[in-house]
């Protein structure tokens, strides 16, 4: 989906994470959706209110339009080989003669809106990856419909045996990547772009910080350090620049409960507090950048997604004095 909101003077917001590049976990992904917005929705929210019908609609057709699919993509395929190796009407294999004509027109208007879809598709995918990648979309159709078809029976048979068995349903875990963590190399805007998209510096003063930078100060940190930035503004600029929300969560939102689902020294170590649990995430309000053994870590200690929340240091550390352990936070955080 492409969201074109602004808030302020910033770029467009978007949060982007890459699909699973495997077949288990693309299941596991999908299955996850079907069950929590189709099924899980379903049985809590049914079909009220009524305004809300045709988006309601629009979420639970899949559970009927992905099991056919498949065999959709098979009667295509047979439609078109009919069409192209038997093309004499008299033929007893010609689609003409074995279907009716209103069955034909039908199939005609059907695949006339599909070739649209997949015009829409690859335009789509064209403006973000190039047309390259854009080619190959009406062939991966056919994948996706498949992945569907499956991660749809999966999420099926989770959601009746959760009923059977009267327990609460558990989505599967699914490990998440996303474009933050890739290098500048591979597609990340770098910071310095985005605080001149932002308008935050210009090209002259941007070219200057990189080459009077010292070396192991980061670029954000040598800006902070010249006042050509706010701390807020370096904080926008890493908010947009990972696709991860900044800003203090209220106080109504901190769950002390949650607060406990990561060690304290683990906290303290990597500047970070859990401060909610909902729907099987793990909300985190972070003081710098996630990396990667920062991520590792925090995954080995908990089995739930993980969804961070960018706020600066001074704010990471009164939450820290309000909600952790007081002889816990004096002691010397671990390097």
């Amino acid at each position: 989906m492409f969201v074109p909101i602004k808030l302020d003077a910033t770029v467009p917001a978007a949060t982007r994470e890459y699909f699973p590049r495997n077949f288990r976990s693309a299941v596991r992904q999908r299955s996850r959706w079907v069950a929590g917005i189709a099924l899980q929705g379903w049985q809590r929210h049914g079909w009220r209110p009524w305004r809300q019908v045709y988006w309601l609609w629009r979420d639970r057709k899949g559970l009927v339009g992905n099991l056919l699919s498949p065999a959709g993509n098979l009667f295509l395929l047979y439609c078109l080989s009919s069409y192209l190796l038997t093309a004499r009407p008299g033929h007893p294999w010609h689609l003409a003669t074995c279907l009716p004509l209103w069955v034909t027109r039908i199939c005609g208007i059907t695949f006339g809106i599909s070739l649209l879809q997949a015009a829409v598709r690859a335009h789509c995918s064209a403006r973000i990856y190039g047309w390259r990648f854009a080619a190959a979309s009406p062939l991966r159709i056919f994948w996706g419909n498949v992945l569907n078809c499956v991660a749809t029976v999966t999420a099926l048979s989770q959601f009746l045996g959760a009923c059977m068995d009267h327990r609460t349903l558990a989505w599967h875990k699914t490990e998440h990547a996303y474009p933050a963590h890739r290098t500048p190399e591979l597609g990340r805007p770098r910071l310095g772009e985005v605080l001149m998209g932002m308008n935050r510096v210009s090209t002259g003063e941007l070219e200057a910080a990189l080459g009077r930078a010292p070396d192991g100060l980061r670029l954000g940190e040598y800006l902070l350090q010249l006042q050509r930035i706010s701390e807020e503004n370096l904080y926008q600029a890493l908010s947009s620049q990972l696709g991860i929300p900044c800003g203090l969560p209220g106080s109504s939102e901190v769950d002390r409960l949650a607060i406990r689902v990561l060690p304290v020294a683990v906290a303290l170590r990597w500047k970070v507090m859990p401060y909610r649990v909902d729907a099987g995430q793990l909300h985190i309000v972070t003081a710098d950048v996630p990396s990667e053994a920062m991520i590792r870590e925090l995954n080995r200690l908990s089995e739930l997604e993980l969804r961070f929340h960018l706020i600066r240091p001074n704010e990471f550390d009164d939450l820290a004095k309000e909600y952790l352990p007081a002889p816990a936070f004096s002691q010397p955080s671990c390097p």
